[in-house]
């Protein structure tokens, strides 16, 4: 993801704008827990937005609760508890980085291909710790294949490669839903998918 979903400060209440802090910082702990410590450094508001759309399709419960953490170790801050839809992202978030950094070894020159290069270890490690399910691994490994062969090939128009993110985007932010829910989440990640796409 590339970090263009941000929430619009001046519009949010003073409790919507700690909430969302809240969670900043729950999806960052998750990160550390569950794909390690080094993994929270990819960090972006993409995935917060995933991990709030996310949960509240799951219907997960939010619990707000001041804490420290590695990197705030002197003041406490509102930090969201560990739901699944948390846990569920930052192991999304492991694979989205793990793959994007493989193809950037396999396709850029220079600088970026030595960068991706000398990361590989630590994002290789993020994503074993992940452990996500193959079916969802599949999934990230096929779109990202599909995407990088269409940017290979210059199309005059961006909307194939955008409806290809759309449709990795959909296909996991509804994983696991069923009914109502699953065809919500994969509207609302088709379109988001398409969006941010087409903005890079």
């Amino acid at each position: 993801m590339f970090g263009f979903v941000k929430p619009f400060v001046p519009l949010l209440r003073v409790g919507e704008h700690e909430f969302y802090r809240g969670a900043y910082c729950g999806l960052c702990n998750a990160m550390s827990k569950y794909t390690g410590l080094s993994s929270s450094v990819t960090l972006s508001y993409d995935m917060v937005f995933f991990a709030l759309v996310r949960g509240a399709l799951a219907g997960d419960e939010y619990i707000l609760k001041k804490k420290r953490c590695a990197v705030h170790p002197l003041k406490k801050r509102t930090m969201m508890m560990q739901n699944p839809s948390l846990e569920y992202t930052a192991r999304v978030n492991a694979l989205l980085v793990y793959y994007k950094l493989r193809d950037d070894i396999a396709d850029e020159r220079g600088i970026k291909k030595m960068t991706a290069g000398v990361l590989s270890p630590a994002v290789a490690k993020m994503k074993k710790k992940a452990g996500a399910d193959e079916t969802l691994e599949e999934a990230v490994k096929r779109s990202l294949s599909d995407l990088t062969k269409l940017e290979k090939e210059k199309c005059s128009s961006p909307d194939a490669a955008a409806q290809t993110f759309g449709a990795l985007l959909s296909d996991l932010l509804s994983f696991g839903l069923s009914g109502a829910n699953e065809r919500i989440a994969r509207q609302i990640g088709m379109h988001t998918g398409r969006a941010v796409y087409l903005a890079d």
